[in-house]
Order: structure tokens, then sequence, then C-alpha cells
């Protein structure tokens, strides 16, 4: 995580001179400025090598997984909201960070997850295809559909490809992509033990 700071009073009061900023927090509703760690040299996901995306991806999982238990959640799952400090991935979006019931297991941002970092992973690894000649075109990653028609009659029934590729395709023939009611919040039930 980026070590991400909020502004004092006198900092605030400060930046809040400049006429742009202090329209800009107006506009936004302010309620707080956020000062962030510099990271000195910004790098993209169609620049990094399979194993940085890979990083990046674990950092993402791991505090989604952190976050439950304070009630709050990612919205989003994309490798742009993570950069490296040296070899180490730097979640850096902090206005990704939403609440959600704790109790609805339903992760809204596992589809990005899937087609920014486990398909162009797959590809990278199972066709040969680089990172960049993925990414550089594809902000929002790879699709399904895209990636069956790469595969033979065999693979898409294997793992990874028949939980990642070919389920998603074949179940989502059978749903209206405008559709958002499947996604209503659902809550876990909780069982308790008889003594």
């Amino acid at each position: 995580m980026n070590r991400t700071t909020a502004l004092g009073d006198a900092n605030r009061r400060a930046l809040l001179e400049d006429p742009r900023v202090s329209e800009l927090y107006r506009n936004i509703r302010g309620e707080a400025i956020l000062e962030h760690e510099r990271i000195p040299f910004p790098s993209f996901p169609y620049e990094w090598a399979p194993e940085m995306l890979h990083a990046a991806a674990m950092l993402t999982l791991e505090l989604a997984l952190d976050l439950l238990p304070e009630a709050l959640g990612l919205k989003d799952a994309t490798p742009y909201n993570v950069l490296f400090r040296g070899p180490q991935p730097v979640f850096i979006d902090i206005l990704s960070f939403e609440r959600r019931d704790p109790a609805d297991p339903t992760w809204l941002p596992y589809a990005q997850f899937i087609r920014t970092f486990l398909l162009p992973l797959l590809a990278n690894r199972y066709f040969g295809f680089a990172l960049d000649q993925l990414l550089f075109t594809r902000r929002d990653g790879l699709e399904p559909e895209e990636v069956y028609r790469w595969l033979g009659p065999l693979e898409r029934v294997r793992p990874p490809f028949l939980s990642l590729v070919s389920m998603p395709l074949w179940l989502s023939s059978h749903h209206n992509r405008d559709d958002t009611s499947i996604y209503p919040p659902r809550r876990r039930l909780r069982w308790r033990r008889r003594s």
C-alpha cells in the first residue's frame, strides 16, 4: 500500500488558497486532502514482466481480503491501480475503496480482475503473447470470447480454461449483459452449532 497521510488543517488551508484547488475541492464536496508518497519511477502494466503482473494481482487479492473485516471492499480490480516501488507492488488508488456488506459474498470487480490480470497471464503463458501486445491497446484486458477462439476443443474443457474462459462464455450466452438483476446484494447464511 502506498504511504498516504491526511493533510493537517494548516497544510490543507494553505493548499486551498490556490483558487483552482479550492474550486475542485468544493465541486467534489471534499472532506479531506490526502498526500501520497511519491513513486519515483511509475510504470504501466503493458511495460511489466509477467511476474510483475502476477505480483500486482496477488496484492489486489490480498488487499480485497484484508478489507473485508473492516466492511470495506474494492470497487474495481485493475492493474492500473498498482505501481512498483522497486520490485514491490504498491496499491495507489484510494478512491477504489468502498463500504460493503461483509456478509455479501459477491465481489463485483471479479470479471474485471479476470480480464485484466488472469487472462493476459494465461495468454502469455500458453500462447506466448507479450503483455505489451495484450495490454497496450486493450486497457480493459482480454474478453473470454477472444481467448476462447484461440483454444482447441480439448483445451476448452481443461483447467484453467474451462473455469476462466469456456464456462463464462457459455453462461453469458443465456444472459442479457444489460440486465443487472442478477447482481442484487446477497447475504451469506450464518450457521450455528447446536449444543
